[in-house]
């Protein structure tokens, strides 16, 4: 019993996609080597740097618990992320969790680097944090990375793939070394200083807190770039196959990437599941595969004693090899320079070849002769160094590094790959995630023996220390010799053969058993020849129409005669099939490709006929759709951005006069500076992120680059609370560096949030729901308000403490979108852009009806290729401008004025309208900075709750009921008149008696801003234009609104900077504000209603306007859709 889609992965040929998912799949081994590099170069600059006695004649050290703690924490995280997403490989799926691993590993790389602390100790602990979830990302690739490959790919080169992933590691070895001597050079060269020896003090330059920090960030970036193929790799074929049951989904997605033809046979599948249907830790599985289980992590344990225990302990060995000189001869920067370059160069003639080594022969010499011969050439070697350690050290330092050399070798040529390539063979298909995480966790748990136990023999350089420790690895080697025999050899079997999973004769074979067919005459053969040819004649007649026959008029018919002769046909053939020894003729490889032939041209023939129709079938059945779960989904998902925005930019208005007396010693002057730079910066990446993204999200897809827009939001938000510097200068330069891409990240959302709502809603909420997207603004802004307030309260005795309260406001404002990355990788593409842009009409109805419940009896649309042939015209053609050209340049205008009122309020309220209105204090002298916090928070707060945050419910709630067009002119109108008011009489309004009067004008501002522009313009937006240019042209319109918020920032930061008169400056305000909204509601008047209408009404894509009729195929004039007969009767052609 075989399934043919697991057979053709087994023999498929040799493809570019294998070589992508070794890249893929190897990140995570890259970032591990990368980090294992590293640390032992960074712990010696980190013992300089923070852990400096004056009085010892030695350098600084790390103290050996902190030594053990900053090593082996990322590998106690490695062994518990190895567990977790080794278990949920199986239950979730492989493709399920994989993003997540990688996400991690990223953000943690990157936050490692960032680790702040006023003491030695806050960094250290800072340090270990970041690390312990960084190993708990590297540990859940392993399993992941391993059963990936290992079910990618064919049996034939199976183990010279999944060896290549783990050569990664290598590949990260030698780019941490490249990077650690460049930068340490570069750095030595900017920043020379005496050695230890010549000056204690001097010898350790300041400058060496960046290196370290660089040096891991850096490692961050090779894993990153590979973000996006990750999410796009499909579930491998075997775990949807087997696990999930779904043969046909597993065919369809293998053919797809590897270029393979492969038949689904869902009907083998029950047999298949119910002979291998026993759980890991049942007495079926232990009688099956407990050897295997108990051999992979025994020697994967003993291996990594060793291994590394090596790695950890090699920069205390080679002073005593000579290949660097003693701590004492160098200075900081040179100690990290020649350790780092004594490694590399290990590294590149010892490491990186055995790992290329054992990806060239373990198809030829086998899995286990290599993990033989590995341990037992390792065991032999770390003998010969611990009985002539003293002979080696003084007299032949040459022979010393060729031996230690060696160890790495055949550790890489051996079980270091070999103890993760069988793992990922031995066990079944819904154990191998697990079975193969229990094996490294194994290998973890030496590690950490290694990194606890065997590094304190080396930490101090004692000589009969070192011999001991070889010692003991030498027996650790021997015993892992020995445990190898509990595994078998895999090489050249396929991976159900291994484990057992398909202990069945093959059945994959197309031609008849000849034995079984029946013999028949002569006349007998020639009555069914001549009816056969019949048959195919009339087939072959309707199908090429032989005589030119109207093709538009028979294609439905076509299927349903095809169908008919289809069936007469096998009748025949069944019958025909086999020898025929009375006239010497054996028919049976001819009916096979005749039906093989048959199969092809079906298939062909109900693509092209149905290809037109279902386009237009799912975007109906989408805008007829019920309102379901899955739309609120879609909405928490998308609104995510504009919460993350808006909390952003509620906290740095609260947060500038905090980092004002925090950085500039109590000078209150410069807050304006600050918050008119910290806003604006985010503001030019957010129009940068959303003219890159919109213009892309019509190129690529949407679904394709949402994954990356989030990723740059949380990684920013994250990184611009860890800003770290020496000075203010450069803590606020860190500062906008991240915000700028943060803003980047949100811009991007921007055209792919509205334009993925609007094509997931349905047209009679589509309003409502793109409003409710928009509408978490007011969330973000509340959000934000209570978590100032209560940090600002939780902190305000402790006013050194001023500095990790900016911090901690900033870093959560992250949390919420986090949450949401599982689903947005689970969304799939758009319907829209699946059936109408990309033309695969049968993918968009099998995506939508996966998360929507969609009404068949919508499946049976007009056609439309021809009217999707008339839509592709670019943004920049005639014809755009002639149909669309109006409604751009309105959307475009008027969220640019919109722009300019709203974020001119924003920025207002702080300085001018709270202190008018008396809701914050102007004695700022008076009060620490965290009740200013406080203060202001509290102030923005109520008029956020009280009016702005239900202007955004208003517009979810009628903006279906009253329409868009009119919500923005009665917005724009009277926002016009409030700030006309409040110029002409602002000096009357501001007086004590009349402060509530002028609350309320200004509440009722940003009630009319929300219930008004600043949500119909973002609406409009999403369903004015076709689909091939809705994302492309929302951005254009958004980033004239971020325009129009970089003049508000700048504008009203320039009048509360200046200060003088209050009263002229408002008033000037006021005066301009009434000009825009009156401008802004004359412009709306180029824009439509899109209430109640598809968006291929509103943008013209159907052409139903157009009743002029067009000329047909066959020359006659038919009306747009409009056939020549019907076709839904049963009607003779």
């Amino acid at each position: 019993m075989a399934l043919a889609v697991l057979e053709a992965l087994d023999s498929a040929r040799t493809q570019w996609y294998h070589i992508t998912a070794i890249v893929i799949a190897g990140m995570g081994f890259f970032t591990d080597a990368y980090d294992l590099f590293c640390i032992t170069t960074i712990t010696k600059l980190l013992g300089r740097l923070y852990y400096f006695d004056p009085s010892s004649s030695k350098p600084g050290k790390l103290p050996p618990s902190v030594n053990n703690t900053v090593v082996g924490v990322a590998l106690v995280g490695t062994l518990c992320g190895q567990l977790v997403f080794g278990w949920l490989g199986d239950k979730l799926g492989r493709k399920k969790v994989y993003g997540i691993t990688l996400i991690l590993m990223v953000l943690c790389a990157i936050c490692s680097g960032l680790s702040f602390g006023s003491t030695p100790k806050a960094v250290m602990n800072t340090l270990c944090f970041f690390r312990f979830w960084l190993g708990f990302g590297i540990g859940g690739d392993y399993p992941l990375s391993a059963t990936i490959m290992s079910e990618y790919a064919n049996k034939r080169t199976r183990g010279a793939f999944i060896a290549a992933v783990f050569a990664m590691q290598g590949v990260g070895i030698i780019f941490a070394g490249l990077v650690s001597v460049i930068f340490s050079g570069m750095f030595l060269s900017s920043f020379p200083a005496p050695t230890y020896k010549q000056n204690k003090v001097l010898s350790t330059q300041p400058e060496g807190d960046f290196l370290w920090r660089i040096v891991l960030m850096v490692g961050a970036i090779p894993a990153m770039l590979t973000f996006y193929w990750r999410m796009k790799m499909p579930e491998t074929g075997r775990y949807t196959a087997i696990i999930e049951g779904n043969a046909k989904q597993a065919a369809a997605d293998m053919a797809r990437v590897m270029d393979i033809e492969i038949q689904a046979e869902q009907e083998k599948l029950a047999q298949f599941k119910a002979a291998n249907e026993y759980a890991l830790f049942s007495s079926e599985f232990y009688q099956r595969h407990g050897r295997h289980l108990i051999g992979t992590m025994s020697t994967w344990f003993l291996l990594d004693i060793a291994f590394y225990s090596q790695n950890l302990t090699q920069k205390d060995i080679y002073p005593a090899m000579g290949l660097i000189k003693k701590e004492m001869d160098m200075n900081a920067l040179q100690e990290v320079l020649l350790t780092s370059r004594a490694m590399f160069v290990v590294a590149l003639f010892g490491t990186f070849p055995g790992y290329w080594f054992t990806v060239f022969f373990i198809e030829k010499i086998g899995r286990f002769k290599i993990q033989l011969v590995g341990f037992f050439m390792m065991s032999f070697f770390m003998f010969v160094i611990g009985v002539k350690y003293d002979y080696l050290k003084d007299q032949n330092k040459n022979l010393f590094a060729l031996l230690y050399g060696l160890t790495f070798f055949f550790a890489n040529f051996g079980p270091n790959s070999t103890t993760f390539v069988l793992p990922a063979e031995l066990f079944p298909t819904r154990v191998r995630s697990t079975c193969h995480a229990l094996s490294a966790a194994a290998g973890k748990a030496g590690a950490m023996v290694g990194a606890f136990g065997i590094q304190n023999y080396t930490l101090d350089g004692d000589v009969h220390k070192i011999k001991k420790a070889m010692m003991i690895l030498a027996v650790t080697n021997l015993l892992g010799f020995f445990c190898s025999f509990l595994v078998t050899e895999t090489k050249g079997r396929s991976l159900e053969e291994i484990s057992g999973e398909d202990d069945r004769e093959n059945e994959f074979t197309p031609t008849p058993n000849p034995n079984k067919m029946p013999r028949i005459g002569v006349s007998e053969f020639l009555v069914c020849v001549i009816d056969l040819s019949l048959l195919s004649f009339i087939f072959l007649a309707f199908n090429y129409n032989l005589f030119n026959i109207p093709r538009y008029c028979i294609q439905h018919r076509n299927i349903r005669l095809f169908h008919q002769c289809n069936k007469n046909m096998n009748i025949h053939l069944n019958f025909l099939a086999g020898p025929y020894p009375s006239i010497g003729l054996d028919v049976s490889s001819s009916i096979y490709i005749y039906r093989q032939t048959q199969t092809t041209t079906k298939a062909k023939m109900q693509k092209e006929s149905h290809k037109g129709r279902m386009g237009l079938a799912v975007v109906n059945a989408l805008d007829s759709a019920p309102t379901q779960r899955y739309h609120m989904i879609v909405i928490a998902i998308t609104g995510i951005t504009f919460f993350t925005e808006a909390y952003d930019l509620f906290s740095f208005l609260t947060l500038s006069k905090l980092l004002s007396r925090f950085y500039y010693s109590y000078s209150y002057s410069p807050s304006n500076h600050i918050l008119v730079m910290m806003v604006g910066v985010a503001l030019l990446g957010s129009l940068s992120g959303t003219l890159f993204f919109g213009f892309l999200g019509d190129k690529l897809g949407r679904k394709k680059l949402y994954n990356l827009t989030l990723i740059l939001l949380l990684t920013s938000a994250i990184c611009s609370s860890l800003s770290i510097a020496s000075s203010p200068n450069s803590v606020m330069t860190t500062l906008c560096f991240f915000r700028f891409w943060l803003g980047f990240g949100i811009g991007g959302d921007y055209p792919l949030s509205a334009t993925i709502m609007s094509e997931y809603a349905n047209k009679a909420t589509r309003g409502a729901f793109l409003a409710t997207v928009f509408s978490m603004q007011g969330l973000g802004f509340l959000c934000a308000g209570f978590v100032s307030m209560f940090f600002s309260t939780l902190f305000v005795s402790e006013a050194e403490d001023d500095d990790f309260v900016w911090r901690i406001v900033l870093i959560i404002g992250a949390i919420p979108a986090l949450l949401t990355f599982y689903l947005r990788t689970k969304m799939p593409e758009t319907g829209h852009y699946t059936a109408l842009v990309q033309g695969n009409a049968k993918q968009a109805e099998a995506d939508m009806a996966s998360v929507l419940d969609l009404e068949e009896r919508l499946l049976l649309g007009d056609h439309f290729e021809a009217n999707a042939a008339e839509a592709e015209y670019s943004v920049l053609s005639k014809e755009f401008w002639k149909r669309h050209g109006l409604h751009l340049i309105g959307t475009m205008s008027t969220w640019f004025l919109s722009s300019v009122v709203f974020y001119s309020l924003m920025m207002s309220q702080k300085d001018l309208i709270l202190p008018a209105i008396g809701l914050v204090q102007n004695k700022a002298e008076e009060k620490e900075g965290l009740e200013e916090v406080y203060e202001t928070s509290r102030g923005m707060c109520v008029i956020g709750l009280l009016w702005s945050f239900p202007g955004y419910v208003f517009a979810v709630l009628f903006i279906e009921k009253i329409g868009r067009l009119k919500i923005q002119l009665v917005g724009f109108y009277i926002m016009g008149v409030l700030t006309l008011v409040m110029a002409l009489k602002y000096e009357y309004l501001k007086q004590p008696q009349n402060q509530h009067l002028l609350a309320l004008l200004f509440a009722l501002m940003f009630f009319y801003a929300n219930f008004g522009p600043n949500c119909t313009t973002f609406v409009l937006s999403a369903e004015l234009f076709p689909t091939r240019l809705r994302s492309t042209c929302h951005s254009l319109s958004a980033a004239a609104g971020k325009l129009g918020a970089m003049i508000a920032t700048y504008g009203i930061g320039k009048f509360s900077f200046h200060g003088g008169d209050m009263n002229k400056t408002m008033t000037s305000v006021m005066w301009m504000l009434t000009i825009t909204n009156l401008m802004g509601f004359l412009l709306t008047t180029l824009l439509t209603e899109t209430k109640g209408r598809s968006l291929k009404e509103i943008s013209g894509e159907d052409d139903k306007r157009e009743k002029k009729p067009r000329r047909a195929k066959v020359g006659k004039l038919v009306p747009r859709n409009q056939s020549i007969i019907n076709l839904s009767r049963n009607e003779p052609i």
